[in-house]
Formats: C-alpha cells, sequence, structure tokens
C-alpha cells in the first residue's frame, strides 16, 4: 500500500511537478512493489535532480517502506530510469485506448510472410524446459517476482490482489489475471469505489497482451500475426483463451509508452482487439481453467526474453 501525504517530510522536493510528487506520494509498503516503483520513481526525478540528489530522496520516501533498500537497488534505478516524457513510467498516468481500424491490406501481408506457420509450430519454437502438468503458479514464478503484487481470481466478481508468494498457497482455479503488477491491494476507481482492481493501484506496463478476434481469424493465422508483431517486440509467452482466441504476451517493460502504443497501433491495423490497451484489463490466466472446463492452455514460452 502507498503512504500518501508522506512526501511531506522528505527533504529535496520543492519545485517539483505536481506529477512528479504524485509518483513520489504512490511509493508502496515492503511486499507490494518497491523494487518496481524505483524505476519510474527515478526516471521522473531525472530532468529535476542530479543523480546523488536523486538517491537522497529515493532513501527519504522509502525510508519506512519496511524493508532495507539496498544500494545497487538505487543505483540501478538511477541508472536505467526514463524521465517521465512519454506516459509509460508514469503509473499515475494512464492513457486512452487507440482507435486505429483493421487495415486488411497489412493483415493480409503479415499473413502472406508468415504463409505455412501454425500452431505446431509455434509450440515447436517454445524454450520450456519441460512440459508436463504445469499450473498456473509454474508460469506466474517464470514471469513475476516473488514480491509482486499480483490481480487474479477465479471469476469476475471474485479478484483479489496479493503478491506471488501469497498466491503460492493458493489451492483453487485461477481464471483471470491483470498482467501488470500492482501498486497497493486496492484503489479507488473512477466513481469512488474501492477495488482490488482500480487503474489507480495497477502499476506501469510489464506485459502487453495481443488478442485477436477467433471469430474473424483462426488461430493458425493468428499465430502469424503474432510472429509478424514479435519481429519488433519480445513475445514472451501465447495462451490459448480456450475458446477461439491466442493471447500473445509481450514484453514491454522500460519501453517507452510512445514506443509501445505505436507498436500496439500496427497491431490494431492487424486486427488486434483494442481492449487489452486498458491498464487494468483482465486477460486469461496462463494454464487456468475456464468455466466451461477448458484449459487455458500455454502453447510457447520463452525464458530466453525474461533472462532466465
Amino acid at each position: 500500500m502507498s503512504r500518501l501525504g508522506f512526501t511531506r517530510t522528505v527533504r529535496g522536493l520543492d519545485g517539483l511537478p505536481p506529477t512528479v510528487l504524485k509518483i513520489l506520494e504512490s511509493a508502496p509498503q515492503a511486499g507490494f512493489g518497491v523494487h518496481q516503483w524505483l524505476l519510474p520513481a527515478a526516471g521522473a526525478l531525472k530532468p529535476y535532480r542530479e543523480p546523488h540528489e536523486i538517491k537522497t530522496i529515493l532513501r527519504g520516501c522509502t525510508s519506512d517502506c519496511g524493508r532495507k533498500v539496498f544500494e545497487r537497488e538505487l543505483e540501478d534505478a538511477i541508472r536505467n530510469g526514463r524521465p517521465l516524457g512519454p506516459p509509460s513510467m508514469n503509473p499515475t498516468a494512464r492513457s486512452s485506448t487507440p482507435k486505429t481500424a483493421t487495415d486488411r491490406e497489412a493483415q493480409q501481408t503479415a499473413l502472406r510472410i508468415y504463409d505455412g506457420f501454425g500452431l505446431p509450430d509455434l509450440q515447436a519454437t517454445s524454450h520450456w524446459p519441460q512440459w508436463g502438468r504445469e499450473t498456473p503458479l509454474d508460469f506466474m514464478w517464470a514471469l513475476y517476482h516473488q514480491r509482486a503484487p499480483l490481480c487474479c481470481g477465479p471469476s469476475l466478481a471474485h479478484l483479489t490482489t496479493q503478491t506471488l508468494s501469497d498466491w503460492a498457497w493458493y489451492q483453487g482455479n485461477l481464471q483471470f489475471i491483470v498482467p501488470h503488477p500492482m501498486t497497493a491491494p486496492f484503489g479507488q476507481t473512477m466513481d469512488g469505489k474501492r477495488s482490488s482492481r482500480a487503474k489507480a493501484n495497477t502499476g506501469p506496463r510489464v506485459y502487453q497482451v495481443v488478442e485477436f478476434d477467433g471469430q474473424d481469424t483462426p488461430k493458425h493465422e493468428q499465430a502469424r500475426l503474432l510472429m509478424a508483431l514479435a519481429e519488433s517486440m519480445d513475445l514472451v509467452m501465447v495462451v490459448d483463451s480456450g475458446n477461439k482466441s491466442l493471447h500473445g504476451w509481450f514484453k514491454v517493460e522500460g519501453v517507452p509508452e510512445e514506443e509501445v502504443r505505436d507498436w500496439f497501433e500496427f497491431a490494431l491495423r492487424l486486427g488486434a482487439d483494442p481492449a487489452t490497451w486498458t491498464w487494468n484489463q483482465l486477460v486469461r490466466m496462463p494454464q487456468g481453467m475456464r468455466d466451461n472446463g477448458n484449459r487455458q492452455q500455454v502453447l510457447y514460452f520463452d525464458r530466453r526474453k525474461l533472462g532466465c
């Protein structure tokens, strides 16, 4: 959870714009993404403070977070954090959904380039050590840090945000997940309600999921379109929805929002569903199970894109 208002006790904040102060105020408690928060916070400060001043501010913001923040964490965040500019690293900014329409010519060109490529080829190129009785947690452990707060649930009406370590004790079926880690267990929705899946408590983009409409595009063609998108963004995983569509998980962590948006607009030209651009959009849990009993099978997984 964050500690709103605590920045009044931190030195060196004079003259910072409100957008930067909001990011600093969103500093979470231990167990809710301190390490993840450091990167956007450091990036937001870069245009206004020198590295040694940023380190002092970050130390002040995390002084009572509940754990020790290591020197190396701070240095890595200062080195790799991107200035705000595009809002991808700004957890308080939420860009509107692109409105690009399907371009049939672009779609057909992509399909021709990967002509003959199908689901067996997708599975054959996967890099997962052993396919067998994988569970949702097997893939969650590969995708996220153990302290990452994740919003998941067995149904739309039963969603919970807790750390991956806490999810490890869960014994039931998980059908849905927000692909981006959360910043707190609850946030306030636009209509003032308390929710475990509000935009206000959803962190920066980590995995952008792309889904194609299975009504218009059969799965073997969806696989080709995902490969076309993988030419310009790292494809980590492909999940069969258990119905008519495939979900491609692309790693976008640290990529400027403007670049991700341009790439997603290209996905829309190829026929992708714009709904998954929404920051807190639920997608199908890898290896979870639908209400009708269909498995949401992982067809492709590439650990190399995660540095594993």
